[in-house]
């Protein structure tokens, strides 16, 4: 009986061992933990490492204060300073695939969301007068009724042009439904130039083509 008691309690005593020095369950992560490292874990735009790059410190200083505008303005719910995000002038996440449509424009999504951008890895490209912007970002929208917290992760991208007093500004193309912008073509037959205003009102056929 003795030997029998000895047996249990020295069985109970590995048990209360084991238990002591088991590794404890890992704590789940949460969404915001998991924002942050995949944010983290983006590369910076290593492919794009031969393409020319924006060095004059003028130009950097406008493109970051570009760059720090939109971070602010998000902060701020300033809907009309991202109208060009809105609007895909800007490539990022399409955000009515995170709120819906419901809140695809800037005004009712600013109604509902308050929202945090940030920006890592800057790459200014510079093409003359033209230039583009990427960046990591993340996004992390809240909403005003107090439900579910909402992180993007990814890759954002504008397309940049220097105006006429050398400032840089997003390109903002015509969207649906505009009219195209004036120009001027040459006529084949050398007779002259042809205007797009003089040819409207009437059945026209544009054709953009590019030649590399």
């Amino acid at each position: 009986m003795k030997s029998f008691t000895a047996f249990a309690v020295a069985a109970l005593c590995l048990s209360l061992l084991a238990w002591g020095c088991a590794p404890a369950a890992e704590e789940e992560e949460s969404a915001e933990a998991a924002a942050e490292r995949a944010f983290a874990e983006l590369p910076i735009l290593d492919e794009q490492e031969t393409w020319p790059r924006i060095e004059a410190p003028e130009d950097v200083a406008k493109v970051a204060e570009l760059r720090d505008g939109w971070i602010q303005a998000f902060a701020d719910g300033d809907a009309e300073h991202l109208d060009f995000v809105f609007k895909r002038d800007a490539v990022m996440t399409d955000l009515s695939s995170l709120v819906g449509e419901e809140a695809a424009s800037p005004d009712r999504f600013f109604e509902l969301y308050s929202a945090e951008l940030k920006l890592d890895g800057d790459v200014p490209i510079e093409y003359g007068n033209w230039g583009s912007y990427y960046a990591n970002y993340s996004l992390t929208l809240s909403p005003h009724d107090g439900g579910e917290t909402i992180i993007d992760v990814g890759r954002f991208m504008a397309r940049l042009w220097r105006n006429e007093e050398g400032e840089f500004e997003v390109f903002r193309g015509p969207a649906v439904g505009d009219a195209a912008p004036e120009f001027a073509l040459n006529r084949m037959d050398g007779s002259g130039e042809v205007q797009l205003a003089d040819m409207r009102d009437k059945p026209t056929v544009l054709v953009f083509g590019s030649f590399t």
